[in-house]
Parts: C-alpha cells; structure tokens; sequence
C-alpha cells in the first residue's frame, strides 16, 4: 500500500481538513492491509542458527531469500485497487519457446507425426494420410516427398483414385536413426527404411485384423454358414522399438469392428509384436478400445511396459466383451473406455493399471507424454467426443 502524502510542516496552505480525510484515508488503507495479511498464507520465517547454538547441523537447509529474488518475485505480482493479489506470467523476451518461425509446409493436408533425428535434429519426417512420407534436411524450410522409388517405393494405395498413400505413423530407430518405420490406414500394414526414407520395404507379416476380431463372431455367424465376410480395416497408430534393441518392435492401432457407436465407428485396439526386427509380428494384446501410446518404463527391463487405451473420435467395443453373439443392429452406447493398462512381461499378459483416475469420467486417453528425464513419471489427456 503506497504511504499516504503528510503536509510538510512549513505548508501553511494546507487545509486543515486535508489532514482529517489523509487520516481517515490512511486508517482504512492500513485496516486492508491488515486484512490482506490475516487472510494470507503465512510464510514461516526461515530458522537462522544461533551464534552460541554448537549443536547446529553444518548441512542445515537454509532458503534463499536474497533481496534479488525478491525484486523478481515482487515483478510478478500486481497489487488490484480491490487489494487482492493476483500472480501475473511475465514472458521473459530471451525464451525461444515465445517465437515461433513459419516453415513451407508440406504438401498434404491430414498429418500425424513430425519426427527428427536426434543426430541431426534439421532432418525431419512429416506424415500425411494422402501424400505419405515428406522429408526436409533444412529444419522444416523445405519438404520432398520420400514414399521411395521403383521396386523400393510406397506401392500400397487407396482412396476414390487409389493414389492415396495413407500413413498415419512414423518412427525413428531409436538405436539407428538410419532405420525408419511407418504404419498407414486402412490395412496398408508396415514398412521399414534401412536408409533414411530413400527406400522402404513391406514389413506385415502377422499383421492380420481377424485375430483381433474373428469374423464368425462379428457377424455373428454359424461356422457352417458360407457369407461375404467383408475386411477388416486395420490402422496402425503407433510404433515403438525397444531401445537397445532393434529386433523387438511393438504396433499399436485399432481394427474397425463395423458396427456403429453413437456417432464413430465402435473399434479394438491391439499391440503387434516382433523380435526379429519385423520379419514376423504376432498379436500380444487385444483391447476393448484403440490403442495408441506405448510407453518402456523401467530402463533396467524393457518388458516392464504402459500402453493407453481411446481416442476423441472413435468409441470402444465394451459391449461386445461381455457377448458378441448379443450385439444389436442398433447403435449401442459406448461408455467412458477403458483406460490405462500395463505388462510386465513384454505384452504376454496385461492388467488395467487405472488407479487414481474417475472411472465416472472420460477414460479415452488419446494424448500422453513421457517425461525425457524420469521413465517414471507420464502425464495422459482424456476426452471423447461422445462422453
């Protein structure tokens, strides 16, 4: 609170009554300060150590209350005339993270990942569900299109003119940044570059969505009853690959069951594995939603493994765990997911790992993170369209 002016004492045009309203002024400024600090948490004052005080530990923690950091502090808060304080974000003008430069985007117009190497962070991968794979080596000032050559090229594609080349995800090797792995839509599978994304090579085996789903029991049929089973479209969302080992290679997506939720397709979710660097991949886990994040928790044991379950704009396939035989031709609600599920064992076995979270609220995590600096600690976003 500012000091109220006195008169100086040799101001003999002072009115007498300016003296009475400064009093009074004053009065009601130091009655709302008082306010202010009884209301306020109080900080505890920081234990100095006596002179005499012998027993006094050398490694005593004491806080830094230098008067340069509270100059600082006091910068960050403004006094309103209702006196209430209010904390205020100061953007420092020397943090990068507050200036941001356009690039030349790529062509295309529904991406998934931008990817960079470690190595060299001014080579960059853009994903793009109609134009595929597009590659800068300038930090994202220009893009190429890098979908491969002749018999090294992209070749499966869709779309009303089947010259889509929808890819969805994009990993780089994390233990050679040569090696690049992709997943498309709508069953294109796999493919893996061994030279940066000059060339690719189809990487499916064991990626088969009726393992996910058998058929029979989709459309509820008898096995004796000969039907147009229509395909099934897989999409992989996610690649992850061991680190320290490029053998071991994980696939997270969904499978569209073709049976309508509220307003989005009803799907499973799964994780593919191989150990032998993609040659063969066999299904580790079926999921009653999609899956889209995996994450390696523990560096000591890399099948000690976290994977997430949802998306904003499709809806699980709870109501077919309890009976598919039971499904309705109506649209049947979806509920609020799945969540959170975990393995110890490299995907053989899994349990939901959902503790803390409101099983009353959304459970579609289709946004998460992993904090670089602790494999422990991993922040999730929910959300869900329907929910």
């Amino acid at each position: 609170v500012p000091p109220t002016p006195q008169p100086k004492a040799s101001d003999s045009t002072q009115p007498k009554d300016t003296e009475d309203i400064d009093a009074t002024v004053e009065a009601r400024l130091e009655k709302q300060l008082a306010e202010i600090v009884n209301t306020a948490t109080p900080v505890p004052p920081t234990p100095q150590p006596k002179a005499s005080d012998s027993t006094q530990p050398k490694d005593t923690i004491k806080i830094n209350t230098s008067d340069e950091e509270e100059g600082n502090d006091q910068d960050n808060i403004e006094s309103s005339q209702a006196g209430n304080f209010t904390l205020q974000c100061v953007p420092s003008t020397n943090d990068t993270i507050n200036t941001w430069v356009k690039a030349k985007g790529p062509i295309g117009g529904l991406g998934y990942n931008v990817r960079y190497r470690h190595d060299n962070p001014d080579i960059m991968y853009f994903t793009d569900a109609w134009s595929g794979i597009q590659k800068s080596t300038d930090g994202g000032l220009n893009w190429i299109q890098s979908n491969g050559e002749g018999e090294g090229n992209i070749d499966f594609r869709d779309g009303p003119s089947l010259d889509n080349i929808p890819v969805y995800a994009l990993r780089i090797d994390p233990n050679d940044e040569d090696i690049v792995w992709i997943g498309l839509q709508d069953n294109g599978g796999l493919y893996k570059s061994y030279d940066g994304g000059q060339s690719w090579e189809s990487k499916r085996n064991g990626l088969d969505s009726n393992k996910i789903i058998p058929q029979q029991k989709l459309l509820n049929a008898d096995e004796d009853e000969e039907e147009d089973v229509p395909e099934l479209q897989l999409t992989v969302r996610m690649i992850e690959v061991e680190p320290g080992n490029s053998d071991v290679v994980y696939v997270m997506g969904d499978v569209d069951t073709q049976v309508d939720g509220f307003q989005f397709n009803r799907t499973r979710g799964f994780v593919f594995k191989s150990t032998d660097g993609g040659e063969q991949f066999e299904l580790v886990g079926d999921f009653a939603n999609l899956t889209r994040w995996l994450f390696f928790t523990n560096s000591n044991d890399n099948e000690e493994l976290l994977v997430t379950t949802g998306l904003f704009d499709r809806e699980p396939d709870t109501a077919a765990e309890k009976e598919y035989g039971e499904l309705s031709d109506d649209a049947i609600p979806s509920g609020l997911g799945v969540g959170v599920f975990k393995s110890n064992d490299g995907g053989k076995n899994w349990h939901e790992s959902n503790q803390g979270i409101n099983p009353k609220r959304s459970m579609h995590f289709g946004g998460a993170d992993q904090s670089p600096f602790d494999e422990k600690l991993i922040i999730i976003a929910s959300g869900n369209d329907v929910d």
